[in-house]
């Protein structure tokens, strides 16, 4: 208790105007809001403000009324889970329907090419590692003739598409305050016509606080900015988070499926800010190794409905699609890309 007192005294000796800003402020009375909260209403009821998913996410869909609200949501899993191809997909589901949207992939080459395979695999059969290191899981090279089909393939949408990445310098991130970081967002919205309504954070655990900062203590703290900041933007901002190693066991069920909102907390370092979040999704796996195993997606908290297991979704390494099309190409392709396919 000593040392969270004598933290809070160091903040505010750092920070005095923090007293002023957390002082309460009154604002008038409530009835004075209602005009300006039915208009917002009124505006999510035509779609205007939701961050719509791919069209065969029919049960997430479903859960979240269409999509993202603006506010702060979590995605939570393990390392090879498909957290980042998911959160691409739903950029990509975002573009399609008109939003702009933001990814900061901390870990991105210079070049964004890991980006640039895994939004090209969307557009193909191909599996993104594939296309990323020109080689197959089976030690065959793909041909030039394979490469050019894909680009060819996602160069007939993508570069209209507007998908942003965004750039942080490699250093500034390691060593970076919460606060830079949130400058760095700031910055880029402020200065972008197409500024983004949904904003990618990948992922949550490259967030560094200042030198000796506690890991568990600085991602707590990001809950607070990166909220504030999609109140100020009217942003959705997906953060993700990698599963904590003492919980990987606990999110893979042989005998049955746990409530999926006792999932919130499953984030490495996490934790705290899951719970603050407007909504948490959790990737899981259902059966064993010897029987088999199928992924799972647990909405373990929305503050705008209910939660529950999304069972009409499968992910075969590469993309998430429904069950039955787990191994061919998803609704996340484009119109002409389908209509190619089925002819």
């Amino acid at each position: 208790m000593k040392r969270d007192l004598n933290d809070r005294i160091e903040e505010l000796r750092r920070d005095p105007e923090q007293l002023t800003r957390e002082a309460p402020a009154w604002t008038g009375r409530l009835g004075d809001y209602i005009d300006q909260a039915f208009t917002t209403f009124m505006a999510r009821r035509e779609n205007g403000a939701r961050i719509p998913f791919p069209s065969d996410w029919e049960m997430l869909r479903k859960t979240y009324r269409g999509g993202f609200l603006p506010g702060l949501h979590i995605l939570v899993g393990t390392t090879g889970s498909g957290k980042t191809q998911m959160a691409l997909q739903m950029a990509l589901a975002a573009a399609r329907g008109g939003h702009s949207v933001g990814i900061l992939a901390l870990e991105a080459d210079a070049d964004y090419a890991d980006l640039v395979a895994r939004m090209s695999s969307l557009y193909t059969l191909e599996p993104w590692s594939d296309i990323y290191t020109g080689r197959r899981e089976s030690g065959d090279m793909l041909s030039p003739d394979e490469l050019k089909a894909v680009k060819a393939a996602a160069m007939e949408e993508l570069p209209i598409l507007p998908i942003f990445p965004l750039r942080m310098n490699p250093e500034a991130v390691e060593a970076a305050s919460i606060s830079q970081l949130a400058c760095s967002f700031r910055e880029q919205l402020a200065g972008d016509k197409e500024r983004p309504a949904l904003l990618v954070l990948d992922y949550l655990q490259r967030v560094k606080g200042r030198a000796g900062d506690d890991v568990r203590a600085t991602i707590g703290n990001l809950s607070g900015t990166l909220r504030k900041l999609a109140t100020e933007q009217n942003l959705a901002i997906l953060a993700l988070s990698s599963t904590a190693r003492d919980k990987y066991a606990a999110l893979t069920f042989d005998n049955g499926k746990p409530l999926a909102e006792s999932l919130v907390g499953s984030g490495k370092e996490s934790g705290e800010i899951e719970y603050d979040a407007d909504s948490v999704l959790v990737l899981a796996k259902e059966g064993n190794k010897a029987s088999g195993q199928r992924n799972l997606v647990a909405v373990a908290k929305q503050r705008a409905g209910r939660g529950g297991w999304v069972e009409d979704m499968s992910f075969n390494g590469h993309r998430w699609a429904k069950d039955a099309d787990a191994h061919g190409a998803t609704g996340t392709e484009s119109a002409s890309q389908s209509n190619r396919r089925r002819t």
